[in-house]
């Protein structure tokens, strides 16, 4: 074990270690106050130090960061970089950011005085800020809306504490009512029978180890309309899984309408589908999580569940599985 010098993906030596943990493979664990703990190989630390990377290491310390904080880090290797760069949900707009900021407030405020402390400095990979600097602009932004205060600087330099005024109150409970707190997790996939232990095989168990109940409409009996359950159930989940494999309309519509709701959907398509080309062009500009085998998409679902969802990670310890 050694003093961290420099964090390979944030560039940033601050009160962490790097340990050799697999000396066969050229494999180290890094433990970063900003991007938090994760296994990196030496062939991945040569990448990141590339040109290609230099504006896109900071995608990776949000996932990264959001796996460790789900208590699941990650391993980067030369070969899954691109992957896992893929994972992050870099905000297309400010008003994007400022959502992703106030869920990060509503995770950290514990009454109705509404104050928090916000790390400039080490909690900006968890908006999928690209540094200190945008991460600062989002809360200017949000300040100058009202929503937020600042009530004075915390402790240590770089620390700012933060109270909710009733606007930001207001704003909290709209995204906690379009992104239900919910353990169930909505299957959009064909009902073809050999399709079936790819629910049970691969998707269920994912969904099972990070948290989730797995609701598939076909696999409970109910006596409303088709279309009314899957509009009922969608909209009492906080996640849909999406499987796109053999283009089933019923999917695009499903997956549309959670994502609409501002409920998590997550992609998933058989890689010859994808190879073939038959994804329709309203959903190819979407990350989707490709497959080849029951066992990879078991292995790829909860890996991105864990490195993209807060929380999912300790699900189970608390009791809510």
């Amino acid at each position: 074990m050694c003093p961290l010098s420099i964090c390979p993906l944030c560039g940033r030596g601050v009160h962490g270690t790097i340990v050799r943990v697999d000396d066969q493979h050229a494999i180290d664990e890094v433990a970063c106050n900003t991007c938090g703990t994760f296994r990196v190989s030496d062939a991945a630390k040569h990448a990141l130090e590339g040109a290609y990377w230099t504006d896109r290491r900071w995608m990776l310390s949000g996932v990264t960061r959001r796996a460790s904080d789900n208590g699941s880090p990650l391993e980067l290797r030369s070969d899954n970089l691109e992957e896992f760069a893929r994972f992050a949900q870099v905000p297309a707009t400010p008003f994007e950011a400022m959502d992703g900021m106030m869920r990060l407030i509503s995770t950290r405020v514990r009454d109705i005085v509404g104050r928090c402390v916000l790390d400039i400095d080490h909690d900006y990979p968890l908006t999928y800020s690209a540094g200190p600097h945008e991460f600062t602009h989002v809360m200017v932004l949000l300040e100058s809306r009202g929503l937020i205060g600042r009530v004075g600087n915390a402790a240590r330099e770089g620390r700012v504490e933060i109270a909710l005024g009733l606007d930001g109150w207001s704003e909290i409970d709209r995204l906690r009512r379009t992104s239900p707190n919910s353990d169930q997790a909505f299957v959009a996939m064909s009902f073809d029978d050999d399709m079936r232990s790819l629910f049970s095989d691969a998707i269920k168990p994912a969904l099972e180890a990070t948290g989730y109940q797995p609701f598939r409409v076909d696999n409970r009996p109910h006596n409303e309309k088709i279309d009314d359950r899957i509009v009922a159930e969608i909209r009492q989940s906080g996640l849909v899984v999406a499987d796109f494999t053999r283009q089933k309309n019923g999917v695009y519509w499903e997956s549309g309408f959670a994502q609409g709701l501002g409920i998590p959907v997550i992609r998933t398509c058989n890689s010859d589908d994808l190879k073939a080309n038959k994804l329709h062009f309203d959903t190819r500009q979407y990350l989707h999580v490709e497959w080849a085998s029951e066992a990879e998409l078991r292995q790829k679902l909860e890996l991105h569940i864990r490195a993209t969802i807060p929380g999912r990670a300790t699900a189970k310890r608390r009791g809510r599985a």
